[in-house]
């Protein structure tokens, strides 16, 4: 799912100068359609890096006639729109050595989406990409301000996301069609849903992880469903423009053990949902959470003889069965998951491959906020807690 992804990049590790390489922007956007692509990146160099050079530069448009020119091959594919894009590739390439040390990083994306329409692969877009993240990190460290360093990928992913994935429009829930209910959906008050037993009915109320609903004889019935969150980079973004201009307090983040997917953020008002204090779900969270949050090269050795001890911790987990409240299907499922990702990780374990070792780590580390969301409500998804994204992999 391109949202997963677009989690996933905000959540990596990249170099605090430079960004994320161009293999990790391929990695994970290669099979999106590559005009919408093209058209997201263009926009994005519009939104957080043109505007810079239009100030500075009133009398030099090389990078706005390099984008101009890839729009009008998308939408032509000419002949003389190709030329046309040659042409103020060229001259962004000039634009770049003008400007080498200082404004640079902005004609070399433009040049790379204008080469993008000649290019036999999507090279020059990730290249592109890769230019805005390394000029918005020299802006950063260009007036000292580090602590905003993460919310720069956030940002290029924030203009992505409205291009690539558009809002839906938005029905009310009284008017939509009737969809079947499942544990593991998320629902609102007003709408229709199909149970396999009680046939038609529709949400009365909601609270954390459960739902009231009214049976086609009028009484009333209490369900689970699953609370809806919001991405990372949604979180992000709201909470970057909080520490911005709102009113709560701020707390800075040890930077010895952040990653790039955190920052100076506005203190939570309600703190996440966690299981009873000494479950087999909290037992199990108790080793999880600092295993995923530790960083350095051994960090796979760390989590990997910790592996026996989480499996454990799993199949206790199992063995209290589902909370009464749950679907046991839904229930099930979400805990195999956990348990199918600690399994998987016996082999890298057995191995060198760091790569492959936080990949399969951050699927159990995904499976298990899914499942925390399912039993015990808003657990708060991804790294709100500071982690996550090869953390073990040296720069």
């Amino acid at each position: 799912m391109l949202l997963e992804r677009l989690d996933r990049l905000a959540a990596l590790r990249g170099d605090p100068a430079h960004g994320l390489p161009v293999t990790a922007w391929a990695t994970n956007l290669e099979d999106v359609d590559r005009d919408l692509l093209m058209r997201a990146v263009i926009e994005t160099i519009r939104t957080l890096v043109l505007p810079d050079w239009e100030a500075k530069r009133v009398d030099d448009r090389r990078p706005q006639e390099a984008l101009a020119a890839a729009e009008a091959w998308l939408e032509s594919r000419s002949a003389d729109a190709v030329n046309n894009a040659k042409t103020a590739a060229k001259a962004c390439t000039a634009a770049r050595n003008d400007t080498y040390g200082y404004d640079h990083r902005i004609a070399d994306a433009a040049r790379a989406m204008a080469w993008a329409v000649t290019a036999k692969d999507n090279t020059p877009i990730w290249e592109a990409l890769a230019a805005i993240e390394e000029e918005l990190l020299a802006r950063v460290a260009l007036v000292a301000e580090y602590h905003r360093v993460p919310e720069q990928r956030k940002a290029i992913l924030g203009v992505l996301r409205k291009v690539l994935i558009p809002p839906e429009p938005t029905v009310s829930p009284e008017h939509a069609a009737p969809m079947p209910y499942s544990a593991s959906g998320h629902f609102a008050v007003g709408q229709k849903l199909i149970h396999a037993k009680f046939g038609d009915i529709v949400v009365s109320a909601v609270q954390g992880n459960t739902i009231d609903v009214t049976l086609p004889d009028g009484s009333t019935k209490r369900l689970a469903h699953k609370p809806k969150r919001m991405s990372t980079i949604a979180l992000g973004l709201a909470l970057g423009l909080a520490s911005c201009g709102g009113g709560g307090k701020k707390t800075p983040v040890d930077d010895t053990t952040a990653t790039q997917n955190t920052a100076t953020i506005t203190e939570p008002t309600k703190q996440p949902d966690l299981p009873p204090k000494g479950s087999p779900l909290d037992l199990l969270h108790a080793q999880l959470a600092p295993a995923w949050h530790a960083i350095g090269t051994s960090r796979m050795q760390d989590v990997c003889n910790q592996l026996a001890g989480l499996t454990t911790k799993a199949a206790a987990v199992r063995q209290g069965g589902a909370p009464p409240e749950l679907d046991d299907g839904a229930w099930s499922s979400a805990l195999s998951k956990i348990e199918s990702g600690l399994a998987s990780m016996k082999g890298p374990c057995g191995g060198s491959d760091l790569h492959k070792f936080e990949d399969t780590f951050a699927a159990v580390h995904w499976a298990f906020h899914d499942y925390m969301d399912l039993v015990v409500g808003d657990h708060g998804h991804g790294d709100g807690e500071g982690g996550g994204g090869r953390r073990g992999i040296p720069k």
